[in-house]
């Protein structure tokens, strides 16, 4: 035990606080018998590394009785349903006097105070909660139990984002949070254009008890946001348009989700809360008709949108991902045809949404478009190839152009294969 400016104390303050301290290890003493610990604050800040093994556990401990205060931080472990405290760093007060000292189980003394340190700890009703906390939290592992509440659906993840503009690489943190009981949970990464790290998960219990987890390796955060995504319909995603009649007669299980989806008219996103449908087995959306043209009012989807019988079409040989070029535009919203009429601001604003965001590069959306207009020379399309030289000649101003139209990008939360694990 290191005593800090003990000696230079008056002699009944010094033997006053020889005392303090002789009491805090004699777990017989008055003093502390008749001590309310329960009217104390005690908290618990766990930290873990990436491999789920705890590199440690600080309790910390603040008291006041009387002309008495007591304050430690503490080093140890919850083994067997007990607190072992290892390290004690005390600040403690009495009559005005202030008095410091930093326990190790280096002698036998030290070993002797930290345990009697510990049992008084173990008898408080506050350390009783927190070791029932601890043990169901630590039963497995803490992801395991966030696993188990998000799988049988005890609390859902909530999605806020943060862009840090200032900095050069333009820098995300997207975190998920929720709440279950006096539990919160706290689950985020960061992330840029080209890859997330640095994931993290909190877990605050009441005030008693806090765990830091970091460096989560992305496979396992993302198995525990994985629910989450299905509330958000992503760019690459697909959606259905389709009838109550298909939904409630399909194949699959589906799901009735809430779903976030991006939107955008004439080269300005916004974003939309939706009732959709979603299946797991496809990983497919279903929205009724009656929603679709709802929204479609309000702009262009940022997602793939095709009609029931594309959908059924390319099931059978699950054909998706060799759709050509020209099916992957008209699913974004691009056409020229006179029954939707759109503007060129319209037309422009989904070609840009679909460069923007990396679904098609510029000069193959010129080359494409091109070779519409080659194929179709008859007199009835005079309109289309006057439109479609409008947005080649657009497409083409925007060569080198790399600053403009950033509106138009989506939040990354919106990027399916950064934002989550097929697998």
């Amino acid at each position: 035990m290191k005593n800090r400016n003990l000696n230079i104390l008056p002699e009944k303050a010094k033997n006053d606080m020889i005392g303090v301290v002789e009491l805090l290890a004699d777990t017989t003493s008055d003093m502390l018998s008749n001590v309310d610990f329960d009217k104390g604050n005690f908290h618990v800040a766990i930290y873990i590394n990436d491999d789920l093994k705890k590199q440690k556990e600080i309790y910390h401990f603040s008291i006041e009785y009387g002309t008495f205060e007591l304050s430690f931080y503490g080093e140890g472990n919850a083994k067997n349903g007990k607190i072992e405290l290892i390290t004690i760093d005390c600040n403690a007060s009495y009559n005005g006097i202030n008095y410091s000292f930093l326990i190790e189980s280096n002698t036998s003394n030290h070993i002797n105070f930290l345990q009697n340190f510990s049992d008084n700890i173990n008898q408080f009703h506050t350390t009783q909660i927190f070791l029932q906390d601890y043990q169901h939290i630590f039963r497995k592992n803490p992801l395991s139990y966030i696993k188990d509440l998000v799988d049988t659906n005890l609390f859902e993840w909530n999605i806020t984002e943060n862009i840090n503009n200032e900095e050069p690489d333009n820098l995300e943190l997207i975190k998920y949070t929720g709440t279950f009981g006096e539990e919160f949970f706290e689950l985020g990464y960061q992330q840029n254009e080209k890859e997330f790290y640095n994931s993290y998960i909190n877990i605050c219990v009441g005030e008693h008890m806090e765990i830091h987890i970091n460096q989560i390796p992305d496979e396992k955060i993302m198995n525990l946001i994985y629910p989450c995504q299905k509330n958000v319909i992503t760019v690459e995603d697909i959606v259905v348009r389709t009838s109550q009649s298909f939904i409630t007669h399909h194949q699959h299980n589906l799901e009735f989700v809430h779903a976030h989806i991006c939107m955008h008219k004439e080269f300005k996103m916004f974003e939309v809360l939706t009732d959709a449908y979603y299946c797991k087995e496809c990983d497919r959306y279903f929205m009724l008709e009656r929603d679709f043209i709802k929204l479609s009012h309000l702009g262009a989807f940022g997602c793939r949108v095709i009609t029931e019988s594309t959908y059924l079409s390319a099931s059978k040989t699950n054909n998706y991902a060799s759709w050509n070029e020209q099916s992957v535009l008209r699913a974004y919203g691009y056409t020229v045809n006179k029954t939707d009429n759109l503007s060129p601001a319209q037309r422009q604003s989904i070609l840009m949404f679909i460069y923007k965001n990396s679904i098609m590069q510029l000069e193959r959306m010129i080359s494409l478009i091109e070779w519409f207009m080659d194929r179709h020379r008859g007199t009835d399309c005079i309109d289309a190839r006057r439109k479609w030289q409008e947005d080649i000649d657009f497409l083409k101003e925007q060569r080198g152009k790399l600053g403009t139209y950033r509106d138009i990008m989506v939040r990354n939360i919106y990027i399916k294969q950064r934002h989550y694990n097929d697998d």
